[in-house]
């Protein structure tokens, strides 16, 4: 029952709350120099702009550290681009 309610989180979150999101472990992250792309298993996609201009080059190692799975519009994640740490508020979420 605890995963069917996970489940149903993961899959309703993105439309009930237009100004977050909720990541499950399955997601894919595509990561731009100013974005988030997040593509669930199901292949519906979010993206996050960000107030960062990241020096992502295609073999840099990027890493998306944020406290919890929800992301919230306005408030801030971390994101390391080889093992450079950078703090970006997520202005939109869409």
């Amino acid at each position: 029952m605890k995963y069917l309610i996970a489940l149903v989180l993961c899959i309703f979150a993105p439309t009930a709350l237009a100004n977050s999101v909720t990541i499950c472990k399955d997601d894919q992250l595509l990561i731009s120099s100013d974005s988030v792309q997040i593509i669930s298993k199901d292949h519906e996609t979010v993206k996050l702009s960000l107030d960062c201009d990241l020096n992502i080059s295609p073999n840099s190692k990027v890493v998306v550290k944020n406290h919890g799975r929800r992301i919230v519009e306005d408030r801030s994640i971390m994101i390391e681009v080889d093992d450079k740490r950078s703090r970006c508020e997520v202005q939109k979420i869409v």
